[in-house]
């Protein structure tokens, strides 16, 4: 499922907590996997919330998510790369109230850390 390794349950305290933040706020969950974080906002009552992520899998997932915990059409969901998206967001003036980036690792191993 792209490049996480699947769902942390130490993540479900750390998304209520910033879920408790995002009442009538516009949200951005990058690198949403599940959409966890994105998902937590809007039942919380966020005004608005966007999430992506890289993986086309990951944004099925999180839009299957979105449909069982009947919060389809409260969240905006899409495929895109981090640093694109956030330079898109950036160029377009585009602000939020909250903001949750939960990146996969850029590198793994210490001979990765140049690149």
């Amino acid at each position: 499922m792209g490049q996480k390794t699947g769902l942390f349950l130490d993540q479900r305290d750390n998304a209520a907590r910033f879920a408790a933040l995002c009442k009538g706020e516009s949200v951005l969950d990058a690198c949403c996997y599940g959409g966890l974080f994105a998902l937590s906002a809007a039942r919380a009552g966020a005004a608005a919330v966007e999430a992506f992520d890289v993986s086309e899998k990951a944004v099925a997932l999180a839009t299957e998510n979105a449909a069982l915990n009947g919060l389809e059409g409260r969240v905006t969901l899409r495929r895109g790369e981090l640093f694109t998206e956030l330079r898109s967001l950036r160029d377009a003036g585009r602000q939020f109230g909250r903001v949750v980036l939960d990146p996969p690792s850029f590198a793994g191993r210490r001979k990765d850390l140049k690149k």
